[in-house]
């Protein structure tokens, strides 16, 4: 988000994070609007609905209330992925979210305003704890909160007495440099926006009182979120006091340094089978609701069962020659992106040197097992690598690492890249050719929503296929050893192969090794998915997954090393059969 696309008529932006909330997300959002029209503030509301599969966006909606604008996308992904997306979405100056169920009474919000501007703040934060404060709160909840409070204080040494009061405000300038580079998408986001707030400078950072009624049903503690917070509260001050991560991502990319942004979009759903049925219209009504709209939406996609058209890159190319637009982008059948997507990428496109912006493409969940066995599997690193990557919301960074079903693309540097010519298939050829013409930037919040091949056989055909295409090739080219080929592998592949060597106590360490790290990655999916089957699943198909992936590395190096041996003899019977003829010496 830059300035030049802030708008200076909204005065505050609120942005409310909802999951399922038909019943009570209408009423809600006009009690919020009526308390900032009172106060006389040109205001807009971002509800963002967390991947609802009820009528959450319809009753939104319908509110009975000016400026408020629904963003959407269809995977539950975390209430701090949701606030995340919905605080680069705004336009406003000021900038805060309040939690959708108004436990916390929006009166309190012009409030939280003026101290912002009166005070000139970095932020207005709630807290249970301030003495003025009216809290309806169990006690148990009260020994709880204070022992995480004074944790926090030992780790960021943040003078704030709590943290996690769902209702904030903030300076535009705090949201622009921190929000696009968050990584917690659950449990302990606010921690993780003060602390990196702290850590980038903005330490005007104030407690506001509150008035608080608990709910029934967050009376009790619960030991999943509880274990779940305490693990993102470390993995937030590891990022922030030892790998000093965010500083060193806050310089990737700046937009506005004087490039031109798009003006026009092609949005190209395009494919070389047939679409599953209803996929291409779900992906083309996806692209009808986004709140920017492309300049020209087009299909590609051959009709009728089994019918195989022409190739896949020979389409792309013919669309990439006839497009007149500024920008691209290749959608396959069946992919969702997210209401803000096209807002969201075409900013990143105003940087010198950034060729292509695009976003994770995560795995669709219905509800079953076997969906969110593959979700965990797609998403795991010690499962998939460095592919995980892909299907990750994770932070803002820059690399060839893009996956090219979520990229929008300048089209002069596809052209100029080579990369989409019709003999062009992989897609992972096409990004990796734009990557040596510029950057190509990945945005945590530009998510696209896809049915990725299931568990088990499709899986398992798609993990060899992607581990003969990236390091196994690697190990063989050029006539040489590719080391960073074979270190791109995950630990679990040197953890197979300890299994098989000669010496028993290597074998012994090999399997003790992967029991552990199979363990941990096990347990880590079940407390993401709450759900012990999950993770039982997850253990038994991670195994067949990383033999997949060995033997689909070990194929393509094989076939390698023997092609490249044959090249010489193949080229010295070539040579042989058509040498000119010699004169004699007698001649």
């Amino acid at each position: 988000m830059t300035a030049r696309h802030r708008d200076p008529a909204i005065d505050v932006s609120v942005v409310v994070p909802v999951l399922n909330g038909e019943g009570f997300i209408r009423r809600n959002l006009e009690v919020v609007a009526r308390e900032l029209e009172a106060a006389g503030l040109a205001y807009e509301i971002v509800v963002v609905s967390d991947g609802s599969v009820d009528d959450t966006i319809r009753e939104a909606s319908a509110a009975n209330a000016e400026n408020v604008r629904v963003v959407h996308y269809d995977r539950n992904l975390g209430k701090g992925h949701a606030v995340r997306t919905g605080l680069v979405a705004t336009k406003g100056s000021i900038v805060g979210f309040i939690d959708a169920d108004l436990e916390l009474h929006p009166a309190a919000l012009p409030r939280f305003v003026a101290a912002v501007r009166e005070r000139r703040l970095d932020a207005a934060i709630g807290s249970k704890r301030h003495p003025e404060s009216s809290v309806s709160y169990p006690t148990h909840r009260r020994v709880y909160s204070w022992l995480y409070q004074q944790l926090v204080r030992v780790l960021f040494r943040l003078d704030v007495r709590d943290t996690q009061v769902g209702i904030k405000m903030f300076r535009r300038e705090l949201v622009d440099a921190v929000a696009p580079h968050l990584l917690v998408k659950r449990y302990a986001f606010d921690l993780e926006l003060l602390a990196v707030a702290r850590d980038f400078g903005f330490t005007r950072i104030e407690e506001e009182p509150v008035r608080l009624e608990f709910s029934g049903e967050l009376s009790g503690l619960r030991f999943v979120p509880i274990a779940q917070a305490l693990w993102d509260t470390m993995a937030v001050f590891y990022r922030v006091r030892i790998l000093r991560y965010y500083r060193r991502r806050r310089a990737l990319v700046r937009p506005g340094d004087g490039a031109e942004a798009p003006r026009t979009v092609l949005v190209a759903v395009v494919d070389d089978r047939p679409a599953a049925p209803g996929a291409l219209e779900r992906t083309l009504a996806a692209v009808e609701r986004l709140e920017q709209q492309p300049t020209r939406v087009v299909a590609d996609v051959p009709e009728g069962n089994g019918a195989v058209g022409a190739p896949l890159g020979e389409r792309r190319a013919r669309l990439l020659a006839g497009a007149g637009e500024d920008a691209v982008a290749f959608f396959r059948p069946g992919s969702l992106p997210v209401t803000t997507w096209l807002g969201r990428l075409i900013p990143l496109l105003s940087s010198a040197g950034v060729v292509a912006a695009g976003g994770p493409v995560v795995c669709a969940q219905d509800g079953t097992l076997r969906t969110a066995v593959s979700s965990s599997i797609y998403e795991s690193l010690f499962a998939l690598g460095r592919s995980s990557r892909l299907h990750v919301p994770g932070n803002l960074r820059v690399g060839e690492m893009q996956d090219l079903a979520n990229l929008l693309i300048r089209r002069e540097a596809a052209v100029a890249s080579g990369g989409f010519g019709a003999a062009t298939q992989r897609d992972e050829d096409a990004v990796r050719s734009l990557a040596r013409g510029g950057l190509v930037v990945g945005a945590p919040d530009a998510v696209v929503v896809r049915e990725l091949p299931p568990v088990v056989a499709p899986l398992l055909r798609h993990a060899a296929r992607a581990a003969a295409e990236g390091w196994g090739t690697s190990l063989a080219r050029d006539g040489r050893s590719d080391a960073g080929g074979a270190l791109r592998a995950p630990l679990a592949t040197a953890a197979l192969v300890l299994m098989v060597a000669r010496s028993p106590r290597a074998r012994r360490a090999g399997v003790a090794g992967y029991a552990c790290a199979l363990a941990g990655a096990s347990g880590l999916a079940a407390l993401k998915h709450r759900s012990p089957a999950v993770g039982l699943a997850f253990a038994g198909a991670v195994p067949l997954v990383h033999a997949a992936r060995l033997a689909g590395a070990a194929a393509a190096f094989t076939g390698r090393v023997l092609r490249r041996r044959r090249e010489p003899a193949m080229a010295a019977r070539t040579r042989l059969a058509y040498a000119p003829p010699t004169a004699s010496p007698r001649e």
